[in-house]
């Protein structure tokens, strides 16, 4: 089936592909209750099939509930459609952690370049 055409425990529209991992594939979807955008990850189908996999996933679904950071998404829902595994995040738009973290990481390293030469002239 079409992915786009795709709709998860009859609420989650998946609307286009963000990214793959080992375990599942993240899309960005809409939440057709409220008409919000989330990001809707789903476990690979070929490890569905694998209690040790689908434990893990609920595990990880189960304890992302209860971290509340304003350095991690929220995760909004969990759930199980048919044999498909899947977990609701809040969509945050701007390109992928790996770029953010990169981001991130150029921009402290660039003010304490600046500030070091400053100190040592």
């Amino acid at each position: 089936m079409n992915d786009r055409l795709r709709v998860l425990a009859g609420r989650y529209q998946l609307l286009a592909e963000l990214g793959a991992g080992a375990m599942g594939t993240v899309y960005r979807a809409r939440d057709r209750r409220t008409g919000r955008i989330v990001a809707v990850k789903v476990l690979h189908p070929y490890l569905s099939s694998n209690q040790q996999y689908t434990e893990r996933f609920r595990r990880e679904a189960q304890l992302s509930v209860e971290v509340d950071s304003r350095h991690t998404v929220q995760t909004l829902a969990s759930g199980q459609d048919d044999r498909t595994h899947f977990l609701v995040m809040e969509f945050m738009a701007g390109g992928s952690l790996e770029t953010r973290v990169a981001v991130a990481h150029a921009a402290p390293r660039m003010r304490f370049s600046s500030t070091r030469r400053v100190q040592l002239q």
